[in-house]
């Protein structure tokens, strides 16, 4: 896996057990160190041709001895793979409403790039003896997330790059704040794209898979390479923490690429292992050549900006080791041990190389829809808005004192509410502390848990477990979906805190995160906290059919993305000091808050055991209280103190939001709110009253909370 900048290379060691040590402990996180290698091996060959052509002085692996190889025509091979990754791409993710959110995951996604990621995940999978289209699906999520990583890293706040790929970087060309939206649409999109259409694999390899994927994103994964990197600029580095910056912010999520393949594929355990080993060989020798040709190359030749590891006083490895030694260190990390090829493996060789130099062609596809952004109203890529049925004139509810609501009467099982609420949410509350404890790299651990223990309702935790056990099933199925939804309720409000979102300095009556740790471990820790949620339900879910996991980690991802909480933020903030329709605020509401409250029901119902009419039921139950609890939010906005809500009063009205209070007024927002409530209810007449007594009281506490 040699690479120079004018070569492609051919590495076969997938096919042999070479040895590695034991990992080392660096601060509790294991790092790769690998054995110097018995035999040396032609490493390199030239760009126009894969046998004769002279390695130039400009390349960065020395020409060594190899036995012959299989003939295979390797660039048509990537050229051919990654056009296809690119049409894929190129249909997931299509311009449509919210018109400019798109476009700017489009910009980035679709902008170039080699796709070593992707065609490292099918030509694994074709390796066991998988199909491309099998591995496509997860092809492109893995782009997905590496191109989220790119955009979020480009920020102001984090590396400050100003080019990618040969362009101006997202947030140059659409503001920071649809970057870093851009980047969690990005994110979410990519677990839902694999937990939606890999239809044609069984569910258990594809939790599998999804559990692979979040394992390499989180803080154990490029979140923590990113924050080490980071705490890194201007500090005495060794080689070692180097190495363990670079497994984890590189070679994790290539080591994903190339496992979940062959997971995908069908591999056995033993293929899997062995694949991975071979992935974390390339996975560190990528980011090595990386950093020669940080310092070698112009910043034309690299499509990015050139040098900015040596400015901003990052560890490298030609910092540490000169750039000779870094090159023998490549070297080392493509010498296989000389074994030869077991035969029935030859015919079976598509992975020889995925590394590829600064200088390979670029297979993207470069165009950009740049269409003029439609108005709102105008728009063709609108999204069905959701309607709610005429409701009755008049409907009584009873509320706790002080409510939005006048007190009215609608009768309510007896229940003891207040104790389950805290008996639930105390239960709840000690499984986020688990799932997220305080390891190493301690400051992303540190950020993560200060939002997420930070007190809250834990309404969609709560939810998720009555849910689930409205229709038979247990809390302890329910609970790995409970936290995860509460982890990407967390993650929207960090990320929404920030000062080129909504700017709050304050949330659950305290600092927000920016203002603790700073902009770029607050993004961080919301993308660890996302990657986190789907990885946990991936892998803690017990009891529970794989089929009926896939089917709630695609419901969660939904809820989030374009589709979901990050569409609804994006029209909201494009509609401050504009004039905005009653059904132009729904469609916010419903996205922005709405679709994770709904997700979180719909997930307790299906892990649960429900029948199609059951989830569809407390569907259509959760889109009424989901518009309910925007509704009342807006109302304690404009009546309740900083001090009473535990974050900024009077925000929306500041910024020239549109909120309900202010299309409606507040006596005819508080009417809605009793409508809102009234339906709700009348969907879970269909269930057991005693079974739906808690989704009953959740109904009406989140119609009659004051913060």
């Amino acid at each position: 896996m040699a690479i120079a900048a004018t070569t492609h290379s051919y590495c076969n060691s997938v096919l042999h057990n070479y040895p590695i040590s034991d990992f080392k402990t660096l601060s509790k996180i294991r790092v790769l160190r690998l054995k110097e290698f018995p035999m040396k091996i032609k490493a390199s060959y030239a760009a126009h041709s894969a046998l004769v052509q002279p390695l130039q002085a400009e390349v960065i692996v020395k020409q060594v001895i190899i036995p012959p190889l299989p003939i295979f025509q390797f660039e048509e091979y990537m050229t051919s793979k990654a056009k296809r990754v690119n049409k894929a791409l190129d249909e997931t993710v299509q311009l449509r409403h919210p018109a400019k959110i798109h476009e700017a995951m489009r910009y980035s996604l679709l902008a170039g790039g080699k796709r070593v990621r992707p065609v490292l995940c099918i030509a694994s999978c074709e390796l066991v003896g998988g199909d491309e289209s099998s591995a496509m699906p997860v092809a492109c999520a893995l782009e997905m997330i590496h191109t989220m990583s790119l955009v979020h890293d480009d920020l102001p706040c984090m590396d400050n790059d100003d080019f990618r790929r040969g362009k101006p970087t997202n947030h140059k060309v659409f503001g920071e704040d649809t970057a870093i939206l851009a980047g969690d649409a990005l994110l979410s999109l990519a677990f839902e794209h694999v937990a939606a259409k890999s239809t044609e694999i069984s569910p258990d390899r594809v939790v599998r898979a999804i559990a692979e994927l979040g394992s390499a994103v989180g803080s154990e994964g490029l979140v923590a390479g990113e924050i080490m990197d980071i705490d890194s600029e201007g500090k005495d580095v060794s080689l070692n923490e180097l190495e363990n910056i670079h497994v984890h912010k590189t070679a994790k999520l290539l080591e994903a690429a190339v496992v979940c393949g062959v997971i995908i594929g069908g591999g056995n355990m033993i293929e899997v292992e062995r694949v991975r080993k071979y992935a974390r060989c390339i996975g560190l020798l990528f980011q090595v050549v990386d950093d020669i040709l940080d310092v070698t190359k112009s910043s034309k030749e690299l499509g990015k900006t050139a040098g900015k590891d040596l400015v901003s006083d990052k560890a490298t490895y030609p910092k540490l080791m000169g750039i000779e030694n870094a090159r023998k260190f490549a070297e080392k990390k493509n010498r296989p041990p000389g074994r030869p090829i077991p035969a029935i493996l030859i015919n079976k060789i598509k992975i020889y190389t995925m590394a590829v130099s600064a200088t390979i062609p670029s297979y993207g596809n470069s165009t950009l829809f740049r269409n003029p952004i439609n108005d709102f109203k105008k728009s063709p890529y609108r999204a069905p808005i959701f309607r709610f049925k005429l409701f009755p004139k008049k409907i009584k509810a009873r509320h706790a004192q002080n409510s939005v609501f006048e007190s009215t009467d609608i009768p309510l099982p007896t229940f003891p509410f207040e104790e389950y609420m805290i008996r639930k949410a105390e239960q709840v509350n000690k499984a986020l502390d688990e799932a997220v404890v305080l390891q190493p790299p301690v400051k992303i651990h540190k950020a993560m848990r200060y939002s997420l223990l930070a007190g809250g309702k834990r309404v969609r935790p709560l939810l998720c477990i009555a849910s689930c056990e409205l229709v038979g099933g247990d809390e302890s199925w329910a609970m790995p979906a409970a936290c995860a939804l509460e982890m990407i309720h967390t993650m929207s409000l960090i990320h929404d805190d920030l000062p080129f979102l909504d700017n709050d300095e304050r949330r659950r009556s305290k600092p927000a995160s920016h203002e603790v740790f700073g902009e770029s471990t607050a993004i961080l820790a919301g993308d660890a906290l996302l990657s986190l949620a789907l990885e946990h339900v991936a892998v803690n879910i017990a009891g529970v059919s794989p089929d009926r996991v896939v089917r709630a980690i695609a419901e969660m991802c939904s809820a989030i993305g374009v589709e979901g909480l990050v569409g609804g933020e994006f029209v909201d903030i494009a509609s401050e000091g504009k004039d905005v329709s009653l059904k132009e605020l729904e469609y916010i509401h419903v996205h922005k808050t709405a679709k994770l409250l709904e997700a979180a029901v719909v997930c307790g119902a299906v892990i649960g055991g429900g029948n199609a009419i059951e989830v569809e039921r407390v569907r259509n139950y959760a889109r009424c209280i989901g518009l309910l609890f925007q509704v009342v939010d807006d109302i304690l906005d404009v009546t309740k103190s900083s001090e009473e809500l535990g974050k900024t009063a009077g925000k929306d009205l500041a910024s020239g939001k549109a909120t309900y209070p202010k299309l409606m007024g507040i006596e005819n927002a508080k009417s809605f709110a009793g409508e809102l409530l009234g339906q709700a209810i009348e969907e879970l007449a269909y269930f057991e009253a005693s079974k739906a007594a808690p989704l009953y009281f959740l109904a009406n506490y989140i119609a009659s909370r004051q913060n």
